[in-house]
């Protein structure tokens, strides 16, 4: 298997980024809002899944452990909270009124920041995990030739000659 390094350097720094991002909001959940508080409006059950499937989610990103899939799962997450929460508001909105010195209000945030990370997902079910990282070491090791495997009998014989053999 030929390595790309650009490409594989790239779907690295990705999955690191996009695991960091998610891994802080599932934790913020899990410790500061309970894990299952953090939005009144869904059952504590969405709650808990999403906390933790972000946290497991962004671990399996960090380690490329099931990346694609890992992917998947967070941008559906990301697709529910653009359904959810966000959707009803513009793409970008105004986070600073108008005559407020008060800094961002949270409150009024679109869902471009929801569409980035579906973005960015989106990307790395493409790329897969690349050579940095565990399904890469998996797929060889699952997929390598090993000594004293058997032999197919119905496979036909090498055509290929011993080095210095004449015909």
């Amino acid at each position: 298997m030929k390595l790309n390094w650009s490409n594989d350097l790239a779907s690295a720094v990705l999955r690191l980024t996009l695991a960091v991002i998610i891994f802080s909001h599932g934790y913020f959940k899990l410790t500061i809002m309970e894990g299952s508080k953090w939005a009144p409006d869904l059952s504590p059950a969405v709650n808990i899944l999403v906390t933790w499937g972000e946290l497991i989610g962004a671990v399996a990103l960090a380690v490329g452990l099931l990346t694609r899939l890992a992917a998947l799962g967070l941008a559906v997450i990301q697709l529910g909270a653009i359904a959810l929460v966000t959707g009803s508001m513009e793409f970008i909105r105004d986070m600073i009124p108008l005559g407020s010195h008060r800094g961002f209000d949270y409150g009024r945030i679109g869902f471009e920041y929801n569409f980035a990370l579906i973005a960015m997902c989106v990307c790395l079910i493409l790329l897969g995990g690349g050579a940095l990282s565990l399904d890469h070491l998996l797929r060889r090791w699952l997929f390598s030739p090993r000594e004293g495997a058997a032999v197919n009998p119905a496979a036909p014989p090498s055509t290929a000659q011993p080095v210095g053999a004449v015909r």
